[in-house]
């Protein structure tokens, strides 16, 4: 038997992104799931909006999720200023302030209305499918800030799963830094790290 090329063919996987969901992530307050195309034709998806509109700050949960730590988060806004870190994303740096101290943060989150110190906690999942086979894996990082804690103490956990994540089930145990054993239950059969 001959086969000829047209009869030939290799297919690889062809993994998608279908959703990237966020909790408290810089400026995105609370729970946001962002959609890109998934168009078998067109699946393009282009990030467009003013400045200061979170698109870097999009961008930058692939880069925390995705990537060996120490590798640099887009400097394309903030005039290259390098204070974009897992910290300043989960405590939510809008700004900078002069001060009689000199320069400081401006944050969404971590304190209440009487300055009282609040634990934080957030989340980057990307959900993923395989065109070819109809597989699904998820990925995520769960990000934890107790009262007080500073730049050096984010604790990060992270899980691979082979269903969606919606990362607000977590929001259960928000009193305490997450577990592997908390993510485990909460989606059972995943992997943590």
């Amino acid at each position: 038997m001959t086969m000829s090329g047209k009869d030939m063919q290799m297919i690889a996987d062809r993994w998608m992104m279908e959703s990237r969901r966020l909790v408290n992530w810089g400026s995105y307050e609370g729970y946001h799931e962002f959609r890109p195309s998934t168009d078998s034709q067109l699946p393009v998806t282009l990030l467009a909006g003013a400045s200061e509109s979170g698109k870097s700050t999009l961008v930058d949960a692939q880069i925390s999720l995705l990537y060996p730590s120490g590798t640099p988060y887009n400097k394309a806004s903030n005039s290259g200023r390098s204070e974009r870190n897992d910290y300043t994303y989960l405590r939510g740096m809008i700004g900078i302030s002069d001060g009689e101290n000199g320069e400081t943060p401006i944050f969404l989150r971590g304190r209440d209305a009487d300055g009282t110190p609040q634990n934080i906690w957030g989340a980057i999942v990307d959900t993923y499918a395989n065109r070819s086979d109809g597989q699904i894996l998820s990925c995520g990082k769960f990000l934890y800030l107790m009262p007080g804690d500073g730049r050096g103490d984010v604790r990060r956990l992270y899980l691979a799963w082979d269903k969606p994540i919606d990362p607000r089930r977590m929001d259960v145990f928000r009193e305490s830094p997450f577990t592997p054993t908390q993510l485990k239950s909460t989606y059972p059969g995943c992997v943590t790290f």
